[in-house]
């Protein structure tokens, strides 16, 4: 190692580009700053998260003003089925936050659509391996002990479910690409004008419902 390597602040675990912090004072006054930065992320992405979470909770909600089967029906295919291709349509999705993160700060821009047309590919293909767990939910949840007529009703609306399954293989890709990139406020107008149009969709039906 040579002097100017021994000279090299950075290779010591030191970062010249941040102040030394001397007093009680100024470390509130450091910790206000990161707070504001940390809340300016944290805040649109955890609105987003809640209003993703809130479209199967509003269906929900709105279901239990119907009959207790048709609530219990839906309960069930949300929990179950959703709830399955759910987790696995995330899990393979936050792969890419990983790689366009990467690519964003190493500053090779281009990549960042590459690879989410290769999660697109990926998850798509994905949603067709789990596309049997719809179309056969009803004898898959009878096979495990569920009653007849809830495993029949659930069956039928995870038949109507399909689209959000293909849904979850474009939504998640492109969420974690304006993710990776800082791009937060997007995602959470995105998903606050969505989840007013379902909520405007589902009163709608309720009322006709009841008319």
């Amino acid at each position: 190692m040579g002097n100017e390597d021994l000279k090299n602040p950075l290779l010591h675990g030191e970062e010249p580009d941040i102040d030394e912090i001397k007093n009680f004072g100024q470390f509130c006054k450091e910790a206000k700053v990161e707070n504001r930065k940390l809340w300016s992320l944290a805040a649109p992405a955890i609105f987003t998260y809640v209003a993703q979470y809130s479209l199967g909770g509003l269906t929900q909600v709105f279901a239990g003003h119907l009959t207790t089967l048709e609530l219990d029906a839906f309960s069930t295919e949300n929990m179950v089925i959703a709830g399955l291709a759910f987790g696995i349509m995330l899990g393979m999705g936050s792969a890419l936050e990983t790689l366009c993160g990467q690519a964003f700060g190493a500053g090779k821009l281009h990549m960042l659509g590459v690879y989410m047309q290769r999660s697109w590919i990926i998850l798509n293909t994905m949603c067709l391996c789990i596309l049997p767990l719809y179309i056969w939910a009803e004898p898959i949840l009878k096979f495990f002990g569920q009653n007849d007529e809830i495993a029949a009703l659930a069956g039928r609306f995870s038949l109507y479910m399909i689209p959000q399954l293909f849904a979850y293989g474009f939504n998640f890709p492109i969420q974690k690409f304006l993710q990776s990139q800082s791009k937060i406020k997007t995602m959470a107008w995105v998903s606050a004008a969505t989840v007013v149009f379902h909520l405007g969709f589902k009163v709608s039906l309720l009322d006709n419902s009841q008319l």
